[in-house]
């Protein structure tokens, strides 16, 4: 039996990462629109594209026009990486949708949309960034180091505010709506962006 729905829902998800965001999509009249949900992990942009070639045979050619985001964040090099080989190379817009969440690394996606959208109601988060890398990389020891360290694990982690605040300024980010934010947040902690900063944000 055939129902007449304003919008289709088909769901494919990708099983081969279970720590990877859930991918699945809808149907707008001749528009698809991706959903994704979940953590964003190492190499997010190929898992994607990995899931992308498997669904597309079954959007009916219909243009994919946006990405709705639900996820608490995850690895902020891989929401770069996504950001600009997936979301900008595909001119999508970017959706947090009513009552939804998108924070830390999950902004960063949200950021890149040719176009963002959000409601009131939406809820998204910034703060600093940080990133465990191997002492190594420092000509260190992570024993040389006497905070942020991990001697056990070999690692250092280190902030990464400057590069994706970069990435967001490039972006046209406002500074003082976001920017600010995120400098003085820690990353242990969240800044939810308010209506009005929303608002700046998606009107831009």
């Amino acid at each position: 039996m055939k129902k007449a729905l304003g919008a289709s829902l088909i769901i494919l998800m990708l099983a081969s990462n279970a720590n990877a965001m859930n991918y699945s999509y809808q149907f707008y009249g001749n528009q698809t629109i991706i959903d994704a949900k979940g953590e964003i992990v190492p190499n997010e942009d190929s898992i994607f594209m990995t899931w992308f070639l498997q669904a597309s045979s079954n959007m009916g050619g219909r243009k994919v026009s946006g990405i709705t985001l639900d996820s608490p964040g995850g690895d902020a090099e891989a929401a770069i990486s996504f950001g600009q080989n997936i979301i900008e190379n595909f001119k999508l817009n970017t959706f947090v949708a009513d009552g939804g969440t998108c924070a830390s690394a999950c902004a960063v996606l949200w950021a890149s949309g040719k176009q963002r959208f959000a409601s009131s109601n939406s809820h998204i988060g910034v703060h600093q960034t940080s990133r465990k890398r191997p002492a190594e990389e420092f000509g260190h020891s992570a024993e040389e180091f006497y905070t942020n360290n991990d001697p056990e694990s070999g690692s250092i982690t280190i902030l990464e505010t400057d590069r994706v605040g970069e990435y967001l300024r490039t972006r046209g980010a406002p500074e003082m709506v976001w920017l600010f934010n995120i400098q003085r947040t820690p990353p242990d902690q969240m800044y939810w962006l308010t209506p009005l900063e929303i608002a700046d944000i998606t009107h831009l």
